[in-house]
């Protein structure tokens, strides 16, 4: 339903103010974002490579509505789960945000959030399931919470 939405406003900013305008850049940033949210990543991509040229032949590179759009393909990036790409559109928009607005700004700060969040997926994926410990009786006696610790555990429990 969004998106009949999002066609109707773009038809009349395009009517309205012209394909090259920020107004309908913005809108075709919210097609993206709604595509992005359905699961759809590759049409989000589409859309957000539309949002991003034109915001930066009518605004330049380095302006937030640019680095946002930048930010919209790390995150559908993230989503699908091409870290390696998210991780450099992160980095784009990172750079982006501290020349303009500072390293304090609430854009650059969800550009860090995002590196760190595609790190942790990273971490996460590459994560192998450990098997349980079974702690024997003398184990035990050593380490009466059953606590695991990895750098210890070889010592302790003989593996």
């Amino acid at each position: 339903m969004a998106l009949v939405w999002y066609q109707r406003a773009l038809d009349g900013c395009e009517e309205a103010f012209g394909k090259d305008h920020p107004y309908t850049f913005s809108t075709v940033h919210g097609m993206a974002i709604t595509f992005q949210k359905q699961g759809d990543y590759g049409k989000a991509l589409v859309w957000y490579q539309r949002a991003l040229d034109g915001y930066e032949n009518a605004l330049g590179k380095d302006h937030p509505d640019t680095l946002n759009a930048v930010h919209g393909m790390a995150n559908t990036f993230q989503d699908q789960g091409d870290y390696d790409k998210a991780l450099l559109w992160y980095q784009r928009a990172l750079d982006g945000y501290e020349k303009a607005l500072g390293k304090d700004h609430l854009y650059t700060l969800s550009a860090v959030h995002g590196m760190a969040s595609t790190f942790q997926a990273i971490n996460l994926r590459l994560e192998r399931p450990r098997p349980p410990v079974s702690l024997s009786a003398p184990a035990r006696t050593i380490c009466p919470r059953r606590e695991f610790h990895p750098p210890v555990a070889p010592l302790v429990f003989g593996r």
